[in-house]
């Protein structure tokens, strides 16, 4: 087993059960990806990742809640 592999599907698990249950903020994040990442760019380049505010917001309102279920 790998450390941590839990976290991370909880995490993901939750972050992507709140996309879910919000598809407005579903569809701006996704509009965000497709502005950073058109057609014939390379999705693992790293350096457009500083652009993506919304997807840094999203997880780190998101953080929380996951810190929260986790305790409980």
């Amino acid at each position: 087993m790998v450390a941590g592999a839990d976290t991370v599907a909880s995490a993901l698990t939750s972050l992507f059960a709140c996309l879910l249950a919000h598809p407005h903020v579903y569809v701006r994040l996704q509009q965000e990806v497709d502005a950073c990442f058109p057609p014939g760019v390379d999705p693992f380049d790293a350096s457009v990742h500083r652009q993506m505010t919304y997807l840094d917001a999203v997880v780190y309102v998101q953080s929380p809640c996951i810190m929260v279920r986790a305790l409980t």
